[in-house]
């Protein structure tokens, strides 16, 4: 392989891993239930999750859960917080006022809480609530439906 044909799939590699795309209801709703699963909560704690609330007696499990579909839907790559892709996700959701700010507050959030681990990601998720909680929420609402129907299986 020739020099500029490595340069080439190297550049359309890139390229692909950055067609980051703003996540759906079903692929939310998909990113809840496998997290869900995967910490092992039981159906009472994933409606609590549903709601944006994190029970203090299982706050490891919501940690890590966030922390999971964090990953699961895209902020995060290789251990590293995307805050473009937070931004595109919730933009939508935001007044003209609040959308200048929000992508310095995200940033802010990040640099905070430097890491990735549960609890340093659930932080910069609670952080990113604080002022923004309203679209926040909306923009990564799952479906109560898919949760529901899927919890009673």
């Amino acid at each position: 392989m020739r020099l500029i044909e490595v340069i080439v799939v190297i550049l359309m590699g890139t390229q692909i891993s950055e067609a980051w795309k703003r996540q759906n209801q079903q692929q939310l709703s998909d990113a809840f239930i496998k997290c869900a699963e995967k910490m092992n909560a039981p159906p009472g704690l994933r409606k609590q999750w549903q709601q944006f609330k994190y029970p203090r007696q299982d706050i490891a499990k919501a940690e890590c859960f966030i922390r999971c579909f964090f990953q699961e839907i895209g902020f995060m790559e290789k251990s590293r917080v995307k805050p473009k892709r937070i931004h595109h996700q919730v933009e939508p959701f935001l007044s003209e006022k609040k959308n200048p700010k929000f992508m310095e507050h995200i940033e802010g959030c990040i640099n905070e809480f430097k890491g990735h681990s549960c609890d340093k990601i659930f932080k910069v998720f609670l952080c990113l609530e604080l002022g923004y909680k309203k679209e926040v929420q909306r923009a990564l609402r799952a479906s109560k439906t898919a949760v529901a129907a899927h919890t009673e299986l």
